[in-house]
C-alpha cells in the first residue's frame, strides 16, 4: 500500500468535510485563522482567531511535523530549523460549521553549532537605550536580528532604539553565522520608564487669509497661567503670546510651528503646521485651476486662471518638489500621499501677481520605487524569494568609500527595521535577516550621500 503523508491526509479529510457539509444543506458561519508568536529556541505559541465560534468548537492542530494538539492556544517546540506548514481545522456542532486553514511557518531560532547569543544594554536616557552584542564563537559572517518588543526590528552590532513610552520590553537578539553553520536566540526582558509625560499638548488654529494677514489662536491644553508661547511663523520672522497676528509679504506655503513651555507644570510641547497664504493678489487677474483623475501617478492640471492674456507667465509648484510653467501641465507623482499644489500666475504689463493653492490627493502609483544610485547591475539582492537570510552585493568602481546605508522598507513605504551602515569596498557582499518581520514583499534601500537605489524581495516562510 502506498505510503501517504499524514499532513496530505489532514488536508485531503480538510477539503472532504468542506465540500460534504455544504451539500447537506448546512450554512457555515466560522472562518478558521491563527496567529503565533516569534520563535524562541524552537518553542512557538499558537493563539486562535478563528471567528463564528462557540463552546461547542472542537480545535485540531497540525504542526507540520507529524505532531497534533487539540487545545485552542496550544504552544509546540520543534526539534529542528525549517519550514513548516501548520494547520488549523475548526469544528463546531452546534453552529454545523468547519474551516480550516494553514499557513507556513519559518523556525530559524534552534541553536545550531557552538554559538551563544548575548547582549547587555545601557541605561535608559528619555526613551532611548544602546544595545551592546556580547554574542561568543561568531565568526565575521554573523547577521544579526534585533527584536525590540515594540514591533520595531533592527540589524547590526550594537544598535541604538528609542522608545515611546514607558513599559516593559521582551528584546531578543538572533544571531545566523553562515562560515560555523551555528544559529541562537536570546530574549532579555527590559524595562523602559526613563520617559516623561509632558502635562501639555501644543495645538493652534489660524484665522482666513486677509491680504496677508493672519489671525493665530493657542488651542493648547494642559496650560497654565506662567506658560510661555513662542511662534515661528515659517518666513524668519517670529512672535509670542498666546494668540498672535502675523502679516505675510508673499503668497506661499509656510511651516508655522507654536512651542509652548512651562517649567513649573513639566510641560514642553510643539506642533508645525503647514500654512497657505494665497489671498496677496495685485492687480485683476484670478489664479484657478482643477486637476483630473490619477493614472499610475499622472495628473493633468486644467488652468481655469482669469483676467490673463498672451504676456502671463505660470509657474506651477506640484507639492513633491516638481514645477511646470505650462498652461495646462501633467505632472507624475512617484509615492501616493496628500500634495499642496500652487499656481502662481503674473503679468507685468498689467501688475497682475496672484496665487491659487490646494492639497491634491494622489493614490494611484504603482507599488515601486525609483532611485538613481548606480545602475541596476551594480546592486544585487539574493535569494530572492528569501525564508529570512538573504545577501546584498555591490559592485561599483565609482562609487565613494563612505558607509552605504541600508534601509528596509515595506509595501506602504514604512520604515520597518533601523538603518545598516556597511563599509563599502567597491565589490562587496553582506548578509542580512530579517526572518523576523511578517512575510510578504519588502523593499531594501541602498546607497550614500543622498543617492541610493532600490531592490524589491518576497519574504516567505
Amino acid at each position: 500500500m502506498k505510503n501517504l503523508n499524514p499532513l496530505s491526509l489532514f488536508k485531503k479529510l480538510v477539503f472532504s468535510i468542506a465540500f460534504i457539509i455544504p451539500s447537506l444543506g448546512l450554512n457555515a458561519q466560522c472562518t478558521a485563522n491563527f496567529g503565533y508568536s516569534t520563535c524562541v529556541n524552537g518553542n512557538l505559541q499558537f493563539w486562535n482567531s478563528s471567528t463564528g465560534t462557540s463552546t461547542q468548537t472542537a480545535f485540531v492542530w497540525n504542526f507540520g511535523d507529524n505532531t497534533n494538539a487539540y487545545t485552542m492556544n496550544p504552544s509546540h517546540t520543534y526539534s529542528a530549523n525549517g519550514i513548516y506548514t501548520v494547520c488549523l481545522n475548526i469544528t463546531d456542532s452546534a453552529n454545523f460549521c468547519t474551516s480550516a486553514i494553514c499557513k507556513t511557518v519559518n523556525i530559524n531560532c534552534i541553536t545550531t553549532g557552538s554559538c551563544n547569543a548575548n547582549f547587555t544594554f545601557s541605561n535608559c536616557v528619555n526613551g532611548t537605550m544602546q544595545f551592546w552584542n556580547m554574542s561568543t564563537n561568531v565568526s565575521n559572517q554573523t547577521a544579526y536580528s534585533w527584536n525590540f518588543g515594540d514591533n520595531t526590528f533592527g540589524f547590526g552590532n550594537n544598535p541604538s532604539h528609542t522608545y515611546t513610552a514607558n513599559g516593559t520590553y521582551s528584546v531578543c537578539l538572533s544571531l545566523t553565522d553562515s562560515l560555523n553553520m551555528c544559529t541562537s536566540t536570546l530574549c532579555k526582558t527590559v524595562a523602559i520608564n526613563c520617559i516623561a509625560a509632558s502635562t501639555c499638548t501644543a495645538n493652534f488654529s489660524y484665522s482666513t487669509c486677509v491680504g496677508g494677514n493672519m489671525q493665530f489662536f493657542s488651542t493648547s491644553t494642559g496650560v497654565g497661567n506662567f506658560t510661555n508661547y513662542s511662534w515661528s511663523f515659517g518666513d524668519s520672522s517670529f512672535g509670542s503670546g498666546q494668540n498672535p497676528n502675523h502679516t505675510y509679504s508673499a503668497n506661499s506655503i509656510y511651516t508655522v510651528c507654536l512651542t509652548i513651555t512651562d517649567s513649573a507644570a513639566n510641560c514642553n510641547s510643539t506642533i508645525c503646521k503647514p500654512v497657505n497664504i494665497s489671498c496677496i493678489s495685485s492687480g485683476s487677474c484670478v489664479a484657478n485651476f482643477t486637476d483630473s483623475t490619477c493614472l499610475n501617478g499622472n495628473v493633468f492640471f486644467y488652468n481655469l486662471s482669469s483676467g490673463t492674456n498672451t504676456n502671463t507667465i505660470y509657474n506651477w509648484n506640484f507639492g513633491d518638489g516638481g514645477n511646470s510653467n505650462q498652461l495646462h501641465p501633467t505632472h507624475t507623482y512617484t509615492s501616493n500621499g496628500q500634495f499642496i499644489v500652487c499656481l502662481t500666475i503674473s503679468d507685468s504689463t498689467t501688475n497682475c501677481y496672484n496665487t491659487k493653492c490646494y492639497t491634491i490627493t494622489v493614490n494611484c502609483v504603482p507599488a515601486s520605487i525609483k532611485s538613481n544610485f548606480m545602475s541596476s547591475s551594480d546592486l544585487s539582492v539574493y535569494p530572492n524569494p528569501t525564508n529570512g537570510l538573504f545577501t546584498i552585493e555591490v559592485k561599483n568602481e565609482n562609487a565613494n568609500n563612505d558607509k552605504l546605508e541600508v534601509i528596509i522598507f515595506n509595501m506602504l513605504g514604512q520604515e520597518v527595521s533601523n538603518s545598516i551602515n556597511l563599509d563599502n569596498k567597491h565589490s562587496a557582499k553582506w548578509e542580512i535577516d530579517i526572518g523576523i518581520l511578517p512575510e510578504g514583499p519588502y523593499f531594501i534601500k541602498v546607497g550614500n550621500n543622498g543617492n541610493y537605489q532600490v531592490k524589491k524581495i518576497i519574504l516567505t516562510k
